[in-house]
Parts: C-alpha cells; structure tokens; sequence
C-alpha cells in the first residue's frame, strides 16, 4: 500500500508538466460535454478537458499540503521541544488556549487578510495560513513525546555523566524525532489538503486563473444539476488521494501495535 500511495502521489505531482497548455484552453463548442473519448472525464463549464484540469489542480493542491505540513511541522517542534524547554508553564497554556479555538476558522482569517491585503498570492497566503493553523496537535505530541523520553533511565545516566539538559535533549530527542515526525506528516498532511480545499470552496483559497482541487469544487458545484461529473470527478481524486495517505498511516499504527 504504500508504494501504492507513493505512486499516485507521485502520478500527481509529475503529470501536470506534460500537459500543454493548448489542451486546456476554452472551447465553447465542448462546454459540459459528457465523458467520451478522448475527455475521458467529459469537459467543464468553459469547454476544457476536465481530466486535465484536475491533474493541473492536483500539483497546486500538493504543493499546498507538502507545503503547509512542513511549517506546521517545524512551529510544531520549535514550539514543543524548543520552547518547551525555556517556558514549560507557558508553553502548555499558550497550547491550551489556542486548542480552545477552531483552527480552520484562523485559516480563514488569516488567509482572507493576506489575498485581501496583497500581501502575497492566492496559493501563497493559502500555504502561510493552514502553515500557521495546523501545528497545535503536533507540538502536544512532540511535547509529550520528549517529556516521556526525559524521564528514561538513560537520561538519567546521561546526566550522571556530565552532559547538559539541551546536550542530552539533542543527543537522544533528535534520532527518535524522525519517526514521530514521518508519523505526524501522515496524520496532518490529509487534514491539510481537506482543508485547502474547503478555503477554495468557500472562496478564500485558490483564486482564478490559478486552480486546486477546492477552486474545481467550488466551480463544479455551480453546474451540479446540468453536469453532476464536474463536482463528483475531482471530488473523487481527492477522496482517493487522503483515504491512501489515511491507510499509510493506519497500516503504520497496525504494525506498531503488533509489536
């Protein structure tokens, strides 16, 4: 399975940069034409190939996921290992007030005043916003992840030995680190392309002529009733792509129990 997930993951990544750009130009001759070939999913509302366009939309809908997954990740471990370990009281309150607010609501926020503002582009201000939203739950885990190694016994001989808090933090934390970041990637990535393309859909995230998987979704709910596949197709892609993320992660949990 995961090599699996490895391949479709990659067939969207690399896909995009072999469609030209002839091939997704309007055509009002073709506009919400049924699947046949060679539109194997049909065309959109402007007479585009639907199956190119959600492979287009896929690269900017994982760019954003890889994207934000990595500065959520790294405010998560600044946060709970770093900062923890200069302001242990404070950093469990900061934690425990933001995790009393919707994050996804601060998505929206902070995403409508950066496009609103200019401060940067539709798929920039989309990456800083679920970037800086999506890091709470991974700085608690990391947190409790190195309280609970603190407390080994070869911590223990680590300080009877004469190295210092940050040099036995960084000795022993770090190589045990990457398994519980390659664990946090695979449950915050899918949150993170869901919620890219819940900001699209609503109107906050990818805006035109740039498109995601949310901005397909948000375009294909206009013509529902007439051409149900402009909703359903990339809905599916979507759906695909995190319940193969989801089942990584859930094999990885079985095997860790297994042992």
């Amino acid at each position: 399975m995961k090599f699996l997930t490895l391949l479709w993951l990659s067939f969207l990544c690399l896909a995009g940069f072999f469609i030209p750009v002839s091939a997704v130009q309007m055509n009002a001759a073709q506009m919400l034409k049924n699947p046949a070939w060679p539109h194997l999913l049909g065309m959109d509302s402007l007479g585009r190939d639907l199956f190119l366009r959600i492979l287009l939309a896929a690269q900017n809908s994982l760019l954003i996921g890889f994207t934000a997954t990595f500065i959520s990740l790294l405010i998560a471990f600044l946060v709970g290992v770093i900062f923890s370990e200069v302001f242990p009281r404070l950093t469990l309150q900061i934690l425990n007030l933001l995790q009393a607010f919707p994050g996804q609501f601060f998505a929206f926020l902070i995403a409508f005043f950066l496009i609103e503002t200019g401060l940067v582009s539709g798929l920039l201000g989309v990456i800083f916003a679920l970037g800086l939203t999506h890091w709470i739950y991974a700085a608690r885990v990391y947190l409790s992840f190195k309280t609970d190694l603190m407390k080994n016994q070869f911590i223990e001989a680590s300080y009877a030995m004469g190295s210092s808090r940050w040099e036995t933090l960084f000795t022993h934390f770090a190589p045990r680190m990457f398994k519980k970041t390659y664990e946090m990637f695979l449950i915050t990535l899918p949150q993170i392309i869901l919620a890219e393309s819940l900001l699209s859909f609503v109107g906050f995230g990818v805006q035109p002529p740039q498109t995601s998987w949310g901005q397909l979704l948000r375009e294909g709910w206009s013509f529902f009733a007439l051409a149900p596949g402009i909703l359903l197709f990339p809905a599916g892609f979507l759906f695909i792509t995190i319940f193969l993320i989801d089942w990584v992660r859930s094999a990885r949990v079985q095997v860790g129990r297994s042992y």
